[in-house]
């Protein structure tokens, strides 16, 4: 059997938290993790990993700025990746 994978999933990117969190909160109402991330369609344990710098798939970032968007916010998905300073 192949050992098994160590280090980073294939093709996920480390969140800006501090982003992801502010564009949360920024909205009106105030969503809950759990309620933003009904509102994006990913899981609440997605959300958290995020706002605590975690990484996350191309895809579920894709379903976040989806949500966000719905929601009436501006946000592309190289918006919610943290960038190394160069």
């Amino acid at each position: 059997a192949p050992a098994p994978r160590r280090g980073r999933p294939p093709n996920s990117f480390q969140v800006n938290a501090v982003k992801l969190k502010s564009l949360r909160e920024g909205f009106e109402e105030g969503y809950s993790q759990e309620d933003f991330a009904g509102k994006c369609d990913v899981s609440l344990a997605s959300i958290q990993r995020g706002e605590a710098g975690g990484r996350l798939s191309r895809a579920v970032l894709e379903k976040v700025v989806s949500g966000i968007k719905a929601l009436g916010g501006s946000v592309t998905v190289e918006d919610l990746i943290l960038r190394r300073p160069d």
